[in-house]
């Protein structure tokens, strides 16, 4: 940070929350609560100041961002990842 800055002692003048939201289609699937508008509504609420993130932001006077990732798109998940997911057991990360 202090390289970025150009400092020797870094700063954070504007400090921001970022919040990232994307579905996964595993809503779809069997066993999983909720609805893929469900995304879109609470990245709503947070903008609308409803959720606890954005009260947080506002009290402690941050900056509060949401980054919408394609939420109108929806991604097939593979049969792996969802049943992974289920079992509670991740899959091994690609190596390289």
């Amino acid at each position: 940070l202090a390289a970025w800055q150009g400092r020797a002692k870094p700063a954070v003048v504007q400090p921001l929350i970022a919040v990232f939201a994307a579905n996964h289609r595993l809503v779809e699937q069997e066993g999983v609560p909720g609805e893929m508008s469900d995304t879109q509504d609470k990245v709503e609420e947070v903008a609308a100041g409803g959720e606890a993130v954005s009260r947080v932001a506002m009290s402690a006077n941050l900056g509060l961002k949401v980054f919408d990732l394609a939420l109108d798109l929806i991604e097939q998940a593979s049969d792996g990842l969802i049943a992974a997911l289920k079992s509670g057991v991740h899959p091994p990360l690609p190596k390289g």
